[in-house]
């Protein structure tokens, strides 16, 4: 029986395990959840014999359903391989009669690795099952360490470019200064922020993306006499 997502916010249109995938949140803003939580069809000391690929296709063939074994094995195959410095993926270690399962082998020693580095397959194995031929973009902004695992996952996977995100997030920096045009009129820029903001493009380099939301930031400080704060959001869920 196929196993349907939906919406932490409502028990409205369920979507496939692909299209929950592809989607990344519901319609409604919630997260997707399954209708309800498999339970594992073998037994723990099966499991305990197994590798760690081939624990993640008995758990993850569950949730997938609409996966076929082929698809799910193939994502596996990619996702947990040389990235990780150790064939075990996640070694449990003992030490003084405690038991640690270590989640720091991955490309970015962080735990997120172990998530994010199956997404990327996944998502352009989805976006095959549904017939989903645009580009995939992956934009991160992050303070932590969620952002570098993402890219790191996403690196030289087939479908994935991230060739037209930074001019984007420029276009966006150009709009937001086009609404805060009034600032040129103002009397709170000198003329050589003048010349610097009728400067900032969709084409400027990085270095120039960072310093004019620096600047913006100063010139609205001074124009209402606050402080102004720029928020870069993580958000953990993919």
């Amino acid at each position: 029986m196929e196993l349907m997502y939906q919406s932490t916010r409502s028990e409205g249109t369920k979507v496939t395990a692909s299209q929950a995938i592809l989607k990344g949140l519901a319609g409604d803003g919630g997260l997707f959840v399954p209708e309800s939580i498999p339970a594992l069809d073998i037994s723990l000391e099966t499991v305990s014999k197994m590798s760690y690929k081939e624990t993640a296709y008995e758990v993850m063939k569950l949730f997938f359903t609409d996966f076929t074994e082929e698809e799910l094995k193939d994502c596996i195959g990619k996702a947990y391989d040389d990235k990780f410095d150790t064939k075990e993926i996640a070694p449990l270690a003992e030490k003084a009669g405690v038991y640690y399962l270590e989640l720091f082998h991955g490309a970015t020693i962080a735990f997120k690795d172990m998530a994010l580095s199956i997404l990327p397959h996944l998502l352009v194995t989805s976006a095959k099952k549904n017939n989903i031929k645009n580009e995939i973009v992956i934009l991160t902004a992050t303070s932590g360490d969620t952002g570098k695992a993402a890219l790191a996952g996403f690196a030289d996977v087939k479908g994935m470019s991230f060739s037209q995100a930074r001019k984007k997030i420029c276009k966006i920096i150009r709009l937001l200064y086009d609404q805060y045009g009034f600032l040129l009129e103002s009397g709170a820029l000198t003329e050589s922020e003048k010349a610097d903001f009728q400067s900032v493009s969709a084409d400027m380099e990085d270095s120039d993306a960072s310093f004019s939301l620096k600047m913006l930031s100063g010139c609205l400080c001074r124009y209402y006499g606050k402080k102004v704060i720029i928020l870069l959001d993580e958000y953990d869920t993919p």
